[in-house]
C-alpha cells in the first residue's frame, strides 16, 4: 500500500489493493484526475470513524472517483461528510444503478454501488413468430434485413413470442426493450437455464406492462436470478387492436461475482 501525488493537481491517488486505485480530487483543481480501472473484486478500507466515511466501495469492471468538499489529511479515510463519489465502467460495460453516491451526516453512503452490464443479445438469433428469425445488432437494434423493426399485427387479446438464444450461460442482471405502439400492452418474461439432462427449465423473471400514450416505449425489468440463463422468452399481449413494432432487446448481464457485493457502508 502506497501513496502517490499527481504532479501538476490537487489529486491523490491511492492504491488499495491489488489494482483497485481510488483518486480524492480537490475543488481548486481545474483539471479532475480519473481513477484508474479496477480489475479484481476485493474490498477496500470498510472501518467507520466519528468523523467520516468509510471507502464507498466498487465492483468488477468499475472506476469510482472521489470528490471531497475540503482538502482531506494527506488523502487518509475516513472521508468527510459531503464527499462524492461517481462511478462509471469500461466500455462495452454500461451503468446499472445511480453512478453517483454521497457520504451523508450519519456518516453512510446513499444509495447502493451500482453493478456493469454487458448486452449479452449483441449478435445472438431472435426466434419470431411463425419460426421467422431475426438477429441483433452491436446496439440491440433488431434486423430483419427489410426493416430495422419487427412488425406484428394481431387483435385485442390475442399474444405472441420472441425468443432470444444466448448461446452460452449468463448471470442475467435487467432486461430492456423498445417497442414502437399506439395503444396498451404486457409482456410476461420468463428466463430459461438448462438441466443436467439437457432440459430448459424455466425460471420467471418479470412482466413488462406499457398503458401510455406515447408511441415509443422503453421499459424494463430485473432478472436476477442465481442461476445462469441460457434462453429467455418474452410473451407479448396486446389490450387493443392494432400493431406492435419491435425494435430493440438489451439483455443486460453482470459477472457472476455480483451476488458476493463489498459492503457499501
Amino acid at each position: 500500500m502506497f501513496m502517490e501525488s499527481m504532479a501538476g493537481s490537487n489529486s491523490v491517488c491511492r492504491l488499495i489493493l491489488f489494482q483497485i486505485w481510488i483518486c480524492l480530487l480537490f475543488p481548486s483543481n481545474s483539471h479532475a484526475q480519473k481513477a484508474l480501472p479496477s480489475h479484481q473484486n476485493v474490498q477496500g478500507p470498510h472501518h467507520l470513524s466519528k468523523h467520516g466515511c468509510s471507502f464507498p466501495g466498487s465492483r468488477l469492471n468499475s472506476k469510482v472517483t472521489l470528490q471531497q468538499p475540503v482538502s482531506p489529511d494527506g488523502g487518509r479515510f475516513p472521508l468527510p461528510v459531503g464527499t462524492t463519489a461517481v462511478y462509471s465502467c469500461e466500455e462495452p460495460y454500461i451503468t446499472l444503478g445511480e453512478a453517483v453516491r454521497f457520504c451523508r451526516p450519519d456518516l453512510t453512503w446513499s444509495g447502493s454501488m451500482p453493478f456493469c452490464g454487458l448486452n449479452v443479445a449483441m449478435h445472438k438469433p431472435l426466434i419470431l413468430p411463425a419460426d421467422r428469425f431475426a438477429w441483433l445488432t452491436n446496439d440491440g437494434v433488431i434486423s430483419t434485413r427489410a426493416r430495422d423493426c419487427y412488425a406484428h399485427s394481431f387483435s385485442a387479446g390475442s399474444t405472441f413470442t420472441w425468443k432470444i438464444d444466448l448461446t452460452e450461460n449468463f448471470h442475467i442482471h435487467s432486461l430492456r426493450i423498445l417497442a414502437l405502439a399506439d395503444f396498451a400492452w404486457t409482456a410476461n418474461v420468463t428466463l430459461q437455464y438448462v438441466s443436467r439432462n439437457n432440459i430448459p427449465v424455466d425460471v420467471h423473471c418479470g412482466r413488462l406492462d406499457y398503458a401510455g400514450t406515447e408511441q415509443t416505449a422503453a421499459v424494463s425489468v430485473p432478472c436476477r436470478k442465481i442461476v445462469p440463463i441460457r434462453f429467455l422468452r418474452i410473451d407479448f399481449t396486446l389490450l387493443s387492436n392494432g400493431r406492435l413494432r419491435l425494435c430493440e432487446v438489451n439483455v443486460l448481464s453482470v459477472d457472476g461475482t455480483f451476488l458476493f457485493t463489498l459492503n457499501s457502508n
